[in-house]
């Protein structure tokens, strides 16, 4: 349901997107593909994506190019969607970005290469981006495209971590039960697992094994 409020804006941005507006474009895009303002219409909002993307909106080229390559909402064209995504992802829009690491890293779109996935992934990293952080701390600790490097993926993790990010906590975790990257402190990964339990399985099960094991040592000590 909308408002006259939403309405207004709805017919603000219209006219703006009428003017060539190429911001307006892209937000009119979101607010047809919602519903917000006016009845959800995803026909008329990959218009306004696809006139975005024209003028090189990064975030409408990014979902223009990803309707594009997955084909939804319209006809599959693989090559043009990738051209959109790299469009965006040249303008370091993390989303773009990730999603050309994706397809490097899985072979999917894109032949499997995880040199230039870890690329796109460290390009993602540095905006910001905590997801970007999360699997380019991922990709040092496994050794993707790159050494096995425990103290970076650390770092990465860290800065995905302090955004809330549950992997990075898990990752975190991880590294202080094992002292990989970090000194060993069993008591700081039960409180990274904690944080990331709620959303992560791995740290559910890695949290009640060490509260196990830490109530098992008291009992000996007693």
């Amino acid at each position: 349901m909308t408002n006259q409020k939403d309405h207004s804006v709805y017919d603000f941005m219209l006219r703006n997107a009428e003017e060539g507006n190429s911001e307006a474009k892209m937000l009119l895009g979101l607010m047809q593909h919602i519903g917000h303002g006016t009845r959800r219409d995803i026909k008329q909002s990959m218009h306004w994506f696809r006139q975005a993307a024209k003028d090189g909106q990064p975030h409408a080229c990014f979902v223009y190019g990803a309707s594009l390559t997955e084909g939804l909402h319209v006809k599959q064209n693989i090559p043009k969607g990738l051209q959109y995504i790299r469009k965006a992802a040249a303008k370091n829009y993390p989303q773009a970005l990730i999603a050309m690491g994706m397809y490097y890293h899985g072979g999917r779109r894109l032949p499997q290469d995880y040199e230039r996935a870890a690329y796109c992934f460290e390009r993602a990293a540095k905006t910001g981006d905590a997801t970007g952080q999360t699997i380019f701390g991922r990709y040092h600790k496994e050794g993707l495209g790159m050494p096995v490097n425990h103290e970076e993926a650390v770092y990465w993790y860290t800065k995905a971590a302090a955004q809330g990010h549950s992997y990075a906590r898990f990752g975190l975790g991880w590294a202080y039960e094992h002292g990989k990257g970090v000194a060993q402190d069993k008591a700081a990964a039960i409180g990274w697992y904690k944080l990331a339990a709620p959303l992560q399985p791995e740290a559910k099960e890695a949290l009640d094994r060490l509260t196990t094991e830490a109530a098992t040592n008291d009992n000996h000590h007693d």
